[in-house]
């Protein structure tokens, strides 16, 4: 399994398939193996060089519980870190959730690094107040992990025996502080009072972003 230090931080990463290069980024409580349990590995790797990521705090990267390891600007940096450590100058990025608020980041603080952007499931300010009683998953995480879990699935239904191991698997001091360090966007382009919100920046980078949403039941499982 490679690993890259950055600052002190392992960062676990899997690299595989041929083509142009396309970094995947999790959601938030995931893992990089929820991108291949969900089968987007095997339908990319022929036509791409996939990058997976764990982010710190998740699946094998290291985990601090100071939440001031968890900055926007560290979680650039470890995507670059990745990058620098497999000599790629540039890449697409694909981003779910938190992955996708990362993928904003690293479009706005290194859009050199950065060839298009995917974002799904997260929006340019979920939380703009950045108050931690706004979020009902830190009073989940600050119980414990089946807390957390039993959080989850109240929320989007039973989860799979899959998908409920993945978030089992988490710790849940490492999660709170993830959850809390990334929400309260200290400094520079992420702050959420008079600076230019994350997703203006982000496609204005990019000439022909086209944004797309929809809308569809809630789902019953977590697939």
């Amino acid at each position: 399994m490679p690993y890259v230090e950055n600052s002190g931080v392992s960062i676990h990463y899997h690299v595989e398939g041929n083509g142009p290069l396309l970094v995947l980024q999790h959601g938030f409580a995931m893992s990089l193996g929820r991108w291949r349990e969900a089968g987007y590995v095997d339908a990319l790797k022929s036509d791409y060089r996939v990058i997976l990521i764990d982010a710190r705090g998740h699946g094998a990267s290291s985990k601090p519980y100071d939440i001031e390891a968890y900055s926007p600007e560290s979680s650039v940096a470890d995507v670059l870190a990745v990058l620098d450590a497999l000599d790629v100058s540039k890449a697409h990025f694909w981003g779910y959730s938190m992955g996708g608020a990362i993928g904003m980041d690293v479009a706005s603080d290194a859009p050199h690094r950065i060839s298009s952007l995917i974002v799904g499931g997260a929006g340019a300010d979920p939380n703009p107040s950045g108050a931690p009683e706004a979020d009902p998953m830190v009073d989940a995480l600050r119980e414990d992990i089946e807390s957390f879990v039993a959080f989850i699935e109240n929320a989007v239904g039973t989860l799979t025996p899959e998908a409920k191991q993945t978030f089992l698997a988490n710790d849940a001091s490492a999660l709170l502080a993830s959850r809390l360090g990334r929400r309260r966007n200290p400094n520079g382009l992420k702050g959420p009072q008079n600076q230019p919100k994350r997703e203006t920046i982000a496609t204005s980078l990019f000439p022909n972003t086209r944004r797309s949403a929809y809308q569809r039941e809630p789902p019953r499982r977590f697939q």
